[in-house]
């Protein structure tokens, strides 16, 4: 018994969608198993690409990693920084001429009036501090009662929020609840706040952060997002977020080169 080319063509068609329907069915049937083999398989590509010279993206020397180490602390003879510590490195980043100081932490509250006023004198004279915010982060809008915020973390919030261009729906996007902001006295004095927030995979893995959290129908970029934008002097009028997408940073501008349109995913 021979089985015509026209059947074989049709057995084969039918066995791959086959293939596509088990498998859109066991990702909606056990999602916990296979969305994470789908992520670590991912992981594996990612570590492949690394570890070839050919695919590994290009090392940009414009960033800078400043941390504190076994030698730095053994010089200071101290295990926990205090806010003089802190402005006195910005006052040293600020005398060498740095374009920006991104500290991916939230100075909460004030600690001690000496050290803090150090620190937001340092902050004021730089011009180029950034600091964290943080938000609770919800995938729709969050039904439990606001606690209420104090009136100056609501002033600095209304008076920072990011009014963007957006074309689709941006139901798509992580909601913010209950901020948590860097003290309005140093926020104010700082060049601006940026979100710290994540969101963790559900194997524990952090391999996405959100660019752009909404809150009270405003915006509120990721703290690399907020530095970048003033690096290329991008306004947030100027900025087009496409929900699930791009986020496309209009006339942005490097220093002492041509507009240019960047695109983040």
């Amino acid at each position: 018994m021979t089985i015509s080319s026209k059947n074989k063509t049709r057995i084969q068609i039918l066995l791959i969608l086959g293939s596509f329907f088990g498998a859109y069915l066991c990702f909606s049937l056990l999602p916990n198993v296979f969305e994470i083999w789908n992520a670590r398989a991912v992981d594996q590509l990612f570590i492949l690409r690394s570890s070839s010279e050919k695919f590994q993206p290009s090392y940009d020397s414009t960033v800078v990693h400043v941390d504190l180490n076994n030698s730095g602390i053994q010089r200071l003879n101290k295990l926990y920084l205090n806010r003089s510590h802190y402005a006195k490195l910005i006052q040293n980043m600020d005398a060498m001429g740095v374009s920006a100081q991104v500290f991916d932490f939230i100075f909460a509250s004030r600690k001690t009036n000496e050290n803090d006023n150090e620190l937001i004198h340092a902050t004021q004279a730089a011009g180029s501090v950034y600091f964290g915010l943080a938000f609770e982060l919800w995938e729709n809008e969050p039904s439990h009662p606001k606690p209420p915020l104090d009136k100056n973390v609501l002033s600095y919030l209304d008076q920072t929020q990011w009014d963007v261009s957006v074309e689709g729906n941006p139901g798509t996007l992580y909601n913010g609840e209950n901020p948590l902001i860097t003290y309005p006295e140093l926020a104010f004095s700082a060049r601006g706040l940026g979100s710290i927030s994540v969101e963790f995979d559900r194997d524990g893995v952090l391999r996405r952060v959100p660019l752009l959290v909404r809150y009270q129908q405003a915006y509120y970029p990721l703290l690399p997002l907020r530095v970048i934008c003033s690096y290329l002097n991008v306004s947030p009028e100027t900025i087009l977020l496409k929900p699930g997408k791009h986020i496309i940073l209009r006339d942005a501008k490097k220093p002492g080169d041509e507009t240019i349109t960047i695109l983040s995913t």
